[in-house]
């Protein structure tokens, strides 16, 4: 097991160093640690728990909200089925997850013009502005990860 965790840490720390690279625009000569990527894993646990609501955060409700969100930084509609796919888990648990969160405001649905059965999915303003701090915070933790080396 110790050789798998091993590689599977160093291979974590190399996806870690070339999205922060390419995040941050710098070179990919940096050294960012295993250690250096478990503290920020467990840095990112911490932030999101900081930040948003605690019920998201150990349940299938964060890939919920993350699907939506980023359907919507992309520009393009996001279906209760993809919401479901994203959960990871089976679809009547999705959907009471989703139903829970509509409920709650943090996400709204609207049908579309064409066919009034679609329903599309869009994060609140109070869900948007969460995710856009956890995201800020998430970077600025990159930032500080990178600069360090």
């Amino acid at each position: 097991m110790g050789e798998n965790f091993n590689i599977n840490i160093q291979t974590a720390a190399a996806t870690l160093q070339a999205a922060a690279a390419d995040l941050l625009h710098v070179s990919g000569g940096a050294h960012i640690s295993s250690n250096d990527v478990l503290v920020d894993l467990e840095r990112s646990k911490q932030s999101r728990r900081g930040v948003l609501p605690a019920d998201w955060c150990e349940s299938p409700a964060l890939d919920i909200v993350m699907e939506i969100y980023w359907a919507q930084s992309e520009q393009r509609r996001c279906y209760i089925k993809h919401a479901v796919l994203a959960s990871g888990v089976p679809q009547a648990t999705a959907t009471r997850y989703l139903h829970r969160l509509i409920a709650q405001g943090w996400i709204q649905k609207s049908s579309t013009n064409s066919d009034r059965r679609k329903v599309l999915l869009a994060p609140s303003e109070a869900t948007s502005d969460l995710i856009n701090q956890w995201i800020t915070e998430r970077k600025n933790d990159l930032i500080k990860l990178v600069s360090k080396t």
